[in-house]
């Protein structure tokens, strides 16, 4: 943890040399059909296999990685995937991932060895936009629902991994959302609130195949539920959690970014499952292919101008980015 706090600490400065955190969408195939997202109706060209995720991870050094898709327990290559980064990333201090819990059986037998070698924190993410029928169908995926709550139920067991809720708020959810919590807690009892993460839909046509998303409306009000009923907390996930939230507040007020500087490029970097490289889940902008450069993440942010991309900035907001972005923002 020491690693990440100097890193942040360096970024606070401008001191920072490459990106610390990289968000890694493994796969674009998905088993959802969200009404927020389009990642499913992609078309699937080959993805990054084994011997070019090796070749990246063993260039490319992190402390914090997060696992994104599709659905990345639909790599059959996926423990294998996890078997590189425990290799490579000797440094990794925090590792995340978000799933719509299709597999609960093969989430549970995919983490649990990973588990119990990885010495940093694991936190997951499981997707839930609503609850029973109604979150089956936003998301589009028979028993969903009870999935969900059947992957919580194994992946509870493991020791090494901390369990969060994951709502995107859009149009489609705005009445169902208060509920969500308490439906929860009938089935897990021990649920705390500050389980519950929120996001916003964002417009990003490299990543969720959206540009189209709501203007936002009666928004406010969700969040400030959310924020009412966060306990508070010295935990560092939970602080900059309830942070983002009450930034959220500003942004969809403003329609601006509400920090003076945002991490992407710096400190966190989107990478797509063919090995494309952008700011940011939400920035359109192709900064190159790490198959041009052998794999080498560096030789391609150094041609980048920051100020020159940026002036193109969608400016968006959203937890895989904006995390970091918050914790730059800590006073001393």
């Amino acid at each position: 943890m020491i690693s990440l706090i100097d890193a942040v600490l360096r970024a606070k400065f401008n001191c920072i040399q490459f990106p610390y955190k990289l968000n890694f969408a493994l796969t674009f195939k998905c088993n959802s059909r969200c009404k927020t997202c389009n990642i499913w109706a992609k078309k699937h060209p080959p993805e990054m296999n084994l011997q070019e995720i090796y070749s990246f991870f063993v260039k490319n050094k992190f402390l914090w990685i997060n696992l994104t898709g599709g659905e990345i327990f639909l790599r059959k290559d996926l423990e294998r995937v996890l078997k590189i980064i425990l290799q490579t990333q000797k440094k990794l201090v925090l590792f995340n991932f978000t799933s719509n819990c299709s597999l609960p059986e093969e989430m549970y037998r995919v983490l649990k060895p990973f588990s119990d070698k990885f010495k940093g924190k694991i936190k997951a993410t499981f997707s839930v936009d609503s609850y029973n029928e109604r979150n089956d169908l936003i998301r589009g995926m028979p028993n969903g629902w009870e999935n969900t709550l059947k992957a919580y139920g194994l992946l509870n067991r493991i020791k090494n991994i901390s369990i969060f809720f994951g709502t995107t708020l859009s149009k489609y959810n705005l009445s169902d959302v208060k509920l969500i919590y308490p439906m929860l807690k009938e089935r897990i009892p021990k649920l705390r609130f500050n389980q519950m993460h929120l996001n916003i839909a964002g417009n990003s046509p490299h990543y969720y195949g959206v540009s189209n998303q709501d203007n936002y409306e009666n928004y406010e009000n969700i969040i400030n539920f959310y924020l009412k009923n966060r306990c508070k907390s010295l935990n560092p996930v939970h602080f900059v959690g309830t942070r983002f939230l009450a930034y959220s507040k500003r942004f969809i007020q403003t329609k601006e970014y509400p920090l003076r500087i945002c991490s992407a490029i710096t400190e966190s970097i989107y990478i797509d499952p063919y090995g494309s490289v952008y700011p940011c889940i939400s920035f359109d902008h192709k900064l190159g292919n790490l198959k041009e450069t052998n794999f080498e993440l560096k030789k391609i942010l150094r041609k980048q101008k920051k100020s020159r991309i940026f002036s193109r900035c969608p400016k968006c907001w959203t937890s895989c980015e904006a995390y970091c972005s918050i914790m730059r923002e800590f006073p001393l």
